[in-house]
């Protein structure tokens, strides 16, 4: 086991930082201790970290001890402007020389950008309380203190605690010959070996702690960060993970699944954040999300005795949106989804454009389910590059299913958007359409104008094939 003073600051900034030029690329590692800043802690200096994301990076991060009060930023360029993110958190930081000064009771994760850009921004993480740390003597607990750890593959058991130590950090080492294979040969021609950290048919298991898995090192798609299949009562909680070769938390089949403050930072295609896959009765709330793909996605693949995902909530998460949706269904979408709420979220950036369905808030299906009662509430999306909403139901090359499926009941409720905003909403036929899709209390920033009838009308660059049924209240 390494030391992670081992860590040093990047040879060449320019180098680290563009990495992610490459969007399929494996390096060595996925951090270094930061060249942009330093952090004070109640006057104690912590350890920052660089690593590689997609626009304007790295992207820097920081865990602050969990009964830290003031935090003090120190950069190393010069400032002359600092917001504290999310806007809704409402701190108005002290801004002295190059130092940021501001406090954080009670607060998980915030985002603090620079002199009105985007440029190596800064996450500070908030750790859980030390004293519910489990007992490393108990056979039931897989304890991984402060420091590296080298391991191939770990499979959790039923009843199991996996404990990850401020301070420890989880790498794979490569696969080879002795690997289970998943696949030989994916759509992208890639071999996909045993997931990282797995469990399978088991139930009752608890990972927790704001330790670091980091799978920079791995080649694209050769391994899943942390998957549960057909698993019951799992929670995961303050885990932060970075640099993921292919979905970073799926949850296939799953039930009762409960996802806390857990933190991702990623860049390479396909790094999908938190994937519940024909999985019920979940909540995902107070996490920290960027990735190089779907940040919280509900899908389904029918590739478990388990269909359709229904009862989920998602709550209080932070998404910075680089390449493709915040929140909502995408894609895989063979057995129904309904029953899904997602509230009181901020999208602080939203810089995907490189395809039509992408955006902050999204229902892209190319299946045959039936898709239905979904909700999004009380949303904040800060900036957005291509469509705020975006609903559309196809067939493309990643269906399974021969016939395209539904969409309906769709609410959208106090969601505040830039003044720019743009609505895509788009049905596959006359049979296969949108319909009662509901729009209450669309509000434009800074200055939160209610969005009219009328309005609306005006922000939608598509609507083919949809039946829109009310407008704050008034039916259509």
């Amino acid at each position: 086991m390494e030391p992670l003073e081992s860590f040093s600051c990047a040879e060449n900034c320019r180098n680290f930082r563009t990495r992610c030029a490459d969007a399929q690329s494996a390096w060595p590692s996925g951090l270094v201790q930061s060249s942009y800043w330093r952090i004070l802690a109640d006057g104690i200096e912590l350890t920052v970290y660089d690593t590689p994301v997609t626009h304007n990076g790295p992207q820097s991060f920081v865990v602050i001890p969990f009964s830290a009060l003031e935090i003090k930023a120190i950069s190393f360029s010069p400032l002359w402007n600092a917001e504290i993110l999310p806007e809704s958190l409402h701190i108005n930081p002290l801004l002295e020389n190059n130092t940021i000064i501001f406090s954080v009771p009670e607060i998980n994760n915030v985002l603090i950008e620079t002199n009105g850009g985007t440029m190596h921004p800064l996450a500070i993480f908030r750790a859980d309380d030390p004293s519910k740390a489990p007992d490393p003597e108990d056979e039931s607990v897989l304890f991984f203190e402060p420091g590296i750890h080298h391991i191939r593959t770990l499979e959790l058991k039923s009843g199991q605690t996996l404990y990850l130590s401020p301070g420890a950090l989880i790498v794979p080492e490569q696969p080879d010959k002795l690997d289970t294979i998943l696949e030989e040969r994916d759509w992208a021609g890639k071999t996909n070996y045993q997931d990282f950290i797995f469990s399978n048919g088991q139930k009752n298991i608890h990972v927790f702690g704001a330790g670091m898995v980091d799978l920079t090192s791995l080649n694209w798609h050769a391994r899943r960060s942390m998957v549960f299949t057909s698993c019951e009562n799992i929670s995961i909680s303050d885990v932060i993970f970075i640099g993921a070769a292919h979905w970073t938390l799926p949850f296939f089949g799953c039930k009762n699944i409960y996802v806390d403050k857990v933190r991702m930072i990623a860049y390479r295609e396909n790094s999908d954040g938190i994937d519940l896959v024909d999985t019920q009765y979940a909540v995902v709330k107070n996490c920290f999300l960027r990735t190089g793909d779907d940040a919280v996605s509900l899908k389904s693949m029918a590739c478990t005795s388990q269909l359709e995902t229904h009862d989920i909530l998602v709550q209080r998460c932070i998404v910075w949106n680089d390449k493709v949706r915040a929140f909502g269904v995408s894609g895989e979408s063979r057995s129904n989804i309904y029953n899904a709420v997602f509230e009181d979220c901020d999208v602080v950036q939203s810089m995907a454009d490189w395809t039509v369905e992408v955006g902050a808030l999204a229902i892209y299906i190319c299946d045959a389910a039936e898709v239905h009662h979904i909700t999004f509430r009380d949303i904040r999306i800060r900036q957005e590059s291509n469509y705020a909403i975006c609903c559309m139901i196809t067939l493309d090359k990643w269906s399974k299913d021969r016939k395209a499926g539904q969409i309906h009941d769709i609410t959208f409720d106090r969601i505040s958007m830039p003044e720019n905003y743009l609505i895509y909403l788009s049905g596959y036929s006359k049979i296969n359409c949108i319909k009662k899709i509901y729009f209450d209390n669309i509000f434009t920033l800074p200055d939160l104008v209610r969005q009219t009838r009328s309005n609306i009308y005006r922000h939608l660059d598509q609507a083919t094939y949809v039946k829109l049924h009310e407008i704050n209240g008034e039916v259509i």
